[in-house]
């Protein structure tokens, strides 16, 4: 039988153990934004980790077995917020489908671009690690993104999840990603809002074009 690991309950500067090591924990992840998301993932080292986060070595293994876990768990939290953030916007839009459009891809392209660190880490450093978890973990957020887009349009409209649908919703994220990576990388000279403003063109076209087809099929 395991032993359960002791909880260390002493209390040291106001916090018990548990405390201590969830603030080392936010200490890193933040160091790992800062180096990840300005010198990049192949630059950044444990020890310059833990130097940026004011903590010894053996701190950073409490926490996270690798620098490969560390920009993980990171890429979760920016994702997760990026979510949240949509969510919330398109709770507060209108109901139509370019209300809606409007709303969510304002919202993920302000959230996600607002801090130069952040954009980096989701649409370069992520793919540069390399790794087959840092490669699905990357895909696995594009099939979300681009399958809650679908969602959203199909259950609008009240029409079938089509591949044709899922088709060009997974181009329209595609389109992001790669005007965020241009934007990052510094070959492309634009604004957060004219990247919204051309994928909200791109999304009217797909949208027009789609429910054409459809109402076309249903009269034929």
């Amino acid at each position: 039988m395991t032993t359960p690991k002791p909880v260390n309950k002493r209390r040291y500067r106001g916090m018990d153990g548990d405390e201590r090591e969830s603030a080392r924990r936010e200490r890193l992840l933040e160091a790992g934004l800062d180096l990840f998301g300005t010198v990049g993932y192949a630059a950044s080292t444990v020890e310059d980790l833990c130097r940026r986060a004011g903590l010894a070595k053996k701190f950073f293994y409490e926490s996270f077995s690798d620098r490969e876990s560390l920009i993980l768990t990171i890429y979760d939290v920016q994702i997760t917020r990026a979510q949240e953030s949509v969510l919330r916007a398109l709770a507060d839009a209108g109901p139509t489908v370019p209300d809606q459009a409007a709303a969510g891809i304002s919202a993920f392209i302000n959230t996600v671009g607002a801090d130069p660190r952040v954009a980096r880490l989701l649409f370069r450093e992520i793919i540069r690690c390399a790794t087959p978890a840092t490669e699905e973990r990357y895909q696995r957020a594009k099939r979300d993104f681009a399958g809650f887009i679908a969602g959203t349009l199909t259950r609008i409209e009240g029409i079938p999840h089509t591949p044709r649908i899922q088709m060009g919703t997974t181009q329209i994220i595609g389109s992001i990603n790669e005007l965020m990576t241009d934007q990052v990388l510094g070959h492309l000279d634009a604004t957060l809002d004219e990247i919204i403003e051309i994928t909200l063109t791109q999304v009217d076209l797909f949208y027009h074009q789609y429910m054409r087809e459809l109402a076309e099929a249903q009269h034929s």
